[in-house]
């Protein structure tokens, strides 16, 4: 049970979830999505008569899952660029269906705004999650990850492929259901959704406790034994310090005995005070009087040391002493007191504790281009700036994309998605071509060349500029910009 307690939604709870949201929200109206504070999460807020419903969908590995919440949830200071996609595509659509697909994790909700639709495609399938936009052809928009999968090539222009069904692998997400024996089965049939939200918010509190609980002991035995270590050092410097009263009592000898020392003398042997013989090392390059009085000079600092290594001492032992009293109380933590003991560890030790921290963190992906919807349905991505222009052609551009860009002047690579095999037609060479002038330093021209080819024939030479490529093969087109034409592109920015 330890295993199963923090599963995501198996395929049977995610079904029986999508009953439950397909009859309450159809019909509804998405009113806005947000952000989340938790970073792999989004909340699609829904209308119908009366209700605002709070639709969850989590990416979260151990915690995948869809569902209503009680309430709206706290939003994180900046939307994502997935968010902000779907709030440009999906914002005032009605919710048509909610299904599961595939007798797998997969869960399709339909969205219908004026004539066309929208498709949100959420994979729950733990640590490859990810969720895709679509319209209704399945051509993906853009997904919140960027592609996880090793076997399908899920990116922005390509089409949706659902996961490989494999009979062991369906058999074995056949887990055991997240609700209790005991649960109510009317009120589970009633609102499902709601019932495995509620029970995953436990979870994750649970969940969150355990990582304060496990990163709050690791950076207290780590200071821990970083005091130990000091007090060992310190104990070592305070043998030292037991030197000032040798040192002192040298002094005083060389002080009763200064007319029988000459210089150059290296060692003086002589009676102390207790009539006991002591050989007293000296700097032969100094008269008696030198030595001596570098002896007292020693013999002071040595007392004033001593006299700070106790107290650091003391302060060490007393910090030792709280930090170990800390560990004793957070290894035998109860509910009823967890919350007051990490806020102390919080205030006293400034450990920052992020319920989404994770040893490999998933952080969203930044989309470095925009996104234009172009002749015939096809998209074309437009690099951001020199640094992106590279990340766009080296890593989201397949080598049978059509390639573009301003000839002669600074500019935005822009790309467009084809299928292998396929020629770009006259007129999306024409729509991309604008958008390639539009975002160079020739925007403001009449007539520009703007060179294509292909992305398989596209180099990038080593320690070349940022944004600066090779072209093996390359063809030109002189445009004439159509202002008109321009316009009706630059309206369709899908991201």
């Amino acid at each position: 049970y330890e295993k199963e307690i923090y599963l995501s939604l198996n395929v049977q709870e995610i079904e029986s979830v999508c009953l439950s949201l397909d009859n309450d929200l159809k019909g509804g109206v998405v009113r806005k999505v947000i952000s989340t504070t938790d970073d792999r999460a989004v909340c699609i807020i829904i209308r119908t008569p009366s209700t605002n419903h709070y639709l969850n969908i989590t990416l979260k590995r151990s915690f995948c899952r869809i569902g209503r919440m009680e309430n709206k949830p706290v939003s994180a200071k900046e939307p994502s660029a997935f968010v902000m996609l779907l709030r440009k595509n999906i914002t005032g659509a009605t919710v048509q269906s909610v299904a599961a697909l595939n007798n797998d994790r997969v869960v399709k909700i339909i969205f219908a705004h004026r004539d066309k639709k929208k498709i949100l495609i959420g994979e729950l399938t733990d640590k490859s999650s990810n969720l895709f936009l679509t319209d209704e052809k399945m051509i993906i928009a853009e997904s919140f990850f960027e592609n996880r999968s090793s076997k399908r090539e899920l990116a922005a222009g390509k089409k949706y492929v659902l996961p490989f069904s494999n009979p062991a692998e369906a058999a074995l997400k056949q887990s055991v259901s997240v609700l209790s024996p005991d649960t109510d089965t009317d009120a589970a049939i009633e609102s499902t959704d709601k019932l495995f939200e509620k029970e995953y918010e436990k979870r994750e509190q649970i969940e969150f406790k355990k990582q304060q609980k496990e990163i709050s002991l690791k950076v207290l035995k780590s200071k821990q034994q970083k005091k130990i270590k000091l007090l060992k050092n310190l104990n070592k410097d305070l043998q030292k310090a037991d030197a000032a009263v040798k040192e002192r009592n040298s002094a005083y000898v060389l002080q009763a005995n200064l007319g029988q020392i000459k210089k150059g003398t290296q060692i003086f042997t002589a009676k102390d005070f207790e009539n006991n013989e002591v050989e007293i090392r000296l700097n032969p390059a100094l008269t008696a009087v030198e030595n001596m009085q570098l002896m007292f000079k020693k013999a002071h600092k040595y007392e004033k040391a001593e006299e700070f290594i106790t107290g650091r001492i003391i302060n060490v032992e007393e910090e030792l002493e709280q930090i170990e009293k800390l560990i004793a109380e957070i290894e035998s933590l109860t509910d009823e007191n967890a919350d007051d003991i990490f806020e102390e560890v919080r205030t006293k030790y400034s450990i920052i504790i992020n319920p989404n921290n994770k040893k490999k963190s998933e952080p969203e992906i930044r989309i470095p281009y925009k996104v234009f919807e172009i002749f015939n349905g096809h998209t074309a991505r437009v690099g951001r700036s020199s640094k992106d222009n590279d990340e766009l052609t080296l890593h989201h551009t397949a080598p049978s994309d059509l390639w573009l860009h301003a000839k002669g002047v600074a500019g935005s690579h822009v790309t467009v998605p084809l299928k292998r095999g396929e020629e770009p037609s006259q007129d999306l060479l024409i729509d991309a071509a604008h958008l390639a002038v539009y975002y160079s330093k020739a925007r403001n021209q009449t007539f520009q060349e703007v060179s294509y080819t292909f992305k398989r024939y596209v180099q990038k030479p080593k320690g070349a500029p940022r944004g600066m490529v090779r072209l093996i093969k390359e063809k030109i087109i002189t445009l004439r910009i159509d202002q008109q034409k321009l316009n009706q592109i630059l309206n369709k920015i899908l991201l």
